[in-house]
């Protein structure tokens, strides 16, 4: 823990606040436009963030888009009649990009910050992980790893299997203090998500149910995967 921060887990004065990170450049999906792609009639973008602007307990949010898709990404947001959503450019690192959204929050208290290539968050999700960072000051939400993992010896060669047991995979919405979040953003980058900068700060981070439909559009198969959900009539509420 850095000196002179404080660790406690009462959650500080102000509101609740979200950054939904849309600043990726879409290497592996192979669209660096991801954010605009077609679910269910409407861009991606939009699943998440309505989700977010709409939660009764948060009052701020900012989306991060990329200096490429910002001037895109503001007028879909005020065609949907987001306009209270603020809008920056973010930066080369998921770091960058979070620094960039927390600037434009200086008065929130407990801060979520959510990838805009997971869509089909529910509210549900955002109360628990809320919930568990007012308590303990940091919050994510995982889920079981189901698939037997191999740690690499070299490229192509098994050094053995991984106890999975004793493993979880994060998803976003991750939520912390705000005071926690910026001094762990000021200390590294050295992670893909804020739960690993907070533990790398020093911060408790406690873990809290995820959702197996809250995936990750990463490759062209998880944007059919999602759509199907849709199809459904699984999304979340």
């Amino acid at each position: 823990m850095h000196e002179g921060i404080d660790n406690e887990s009462t959650p500080p004065a102000g509101p609740v606040a979200a950054i939904v990170v849309a600043a990726g450049s879409g290497t592996r999906f192979g669209d660096s436009e991801k954010v605009f792609l077609d679910l269910a009639g409407r861009p991606l973008l939009l699943w998440s963030v309505e989700r977010l602007a709409r939660h009764r307990t948060i009052e701020q949010v900012v989306v991060v888009l990329g200096v490429h898709t910002h001037d895109r990404g503001r007028m879909l947001l005020d065609s949907a009649g987001l306009t209270g959503v603020v809008t920056c450019a973010g930066g080369t690192t998921r770091a960058d990009s979070a620094r960039s959204g927390l600037a434009r929050l200086p008065d929130a208290g407990i801060i979520l910050v959510h990838d805009a290539a997971r869509p089909l968050l529910d509210a549900a999700l955002i109360d628990r992980v809320i919930a568990a960072a007012r308590q303990t000051g940091a919050a994510i939400p995982v889920i079981p790893v189901s698939d037997t993992l191999h740690r690499r010896a070299d490229r192509d060669v098994s050094g053995g299997v991984v106890d999975r047991d004793s493993l979880a995979a994060a998803q976003t919405p991750q939520a912390a203090r705000r005071d926690w979040l910026a001094n762990a953003l000021s200390h590294t980058d050295q992670s893909t998500d804020e739960g690993g900068m907070l533990q790398q700060a020093g911060y408790p981070v406690a873990l809290v149910a995820g959702e197996t439909r809250n995936l990750k559009i990463t490759w062209p198969i998880d944007l059919i995967i999602a759509r199907a959900i849709m199809a459904a009539g699984e999304e979340a509420e």
